[in-house]
């Protein structure tokens, strides 16, 4: 899932962000990328399927 951002949050945030969906994903792993040309990129685990949000800002695309 890309997510293009004009400032891309910190782990911080996003991890603040991602406690509200507590309950709907088995496990979470933060920053398996972090930055460059992948961008910075989480890991939900739901029912068996990996689901990888990766952050962009405008600046660097």
């Amino acid at each position: 899932m890309f997510i293009i951002c004009k400032t891309v949050p910190d782990s911080d945030r996003r991890l603040s962000l991602y406690k509200s969906l507590d309950g709907l994903y088995d496990k979470l792993e933060m920053e398996v990328c972090s930055g460059g040309v992948w961008g910075y990129g989480d890991i939900f685990y739901i029912n068996g399927i990996d689901v990888m949000p990766m952050y962009f800002s405008v600046t660097n695309m």
